[in-house]
């Protein structure tokens, strides 16, 4: 099985964070750094290595996105970006969202020819609790609604 060493490198410095080992954390994170910087012809200053003097929930912080930046374009990062639920949820799509890219090519989309107006960005409404809790999960299909009596619509998922 071929498996991406950054990857597995982050998600044991989550587990030791996790488990109050923020130090052992960060040198983990620290060594996916140090690949980074090294990956080019030339060595590079950035990704700059964190500070040991971090705490718990910054680090937490930290490897969030760390892992949406490196493991960008993978197939799960439509559950990279949820793992933490609404609160870290929320950030990313602000940082999305104000980003000078995605307002540019917001500014292109609404004029595009195939427009999708039910997209995560939901930039004209704002980024709501309700609207970011609702996008976690996706509905229960109706397919296994109506082939499970047990399931009733209160279990469906939030905003559905």
């Amino acid at each position: 099985m071929v498996y991406c060493y950054a990857e597995m490198l982050l998600l044991m410095a989550d587990v030791y964070n996790g488990l109050g080992d923020t130090p052992k954390a960060v040198d983990l994170a620290n060594e996916v750094l140090g690949r980074a910087r090294t990956s080019g012809i030339l060595p590079a200053a950035q990704p700059a290595d964190w500070s040991k003097s971090l705490d718990q929930e910054t680090v937490r912080e930290k490897l969030y996105f760390e892992r949406i930046i490196e493991l960008a374009g993978e197939p799960d990062l439509f559950d990279m970006v949820r793992i933490r639920g609404v609160k870290f949820f929320k950030k990313a799509l602000e940082l999305h969202n104000n980003h000078e890219l995605t307002k540019a090519s917001d500014a292109q989309y609404l004029k595009a020819a195939n427009v999708w107006h039910d997209r995560v960005f939901n930039g004209s409404e704002g980024l709501t609790d309700d609207y970011v809790k609702m996008n976690l999960l996706w509905p229960i299909p109706s397919s296994e609604t109506s082939a499970n009596p047990g399931i009733t619509n209160q279990d469906n998922n939030f905003g559905y």
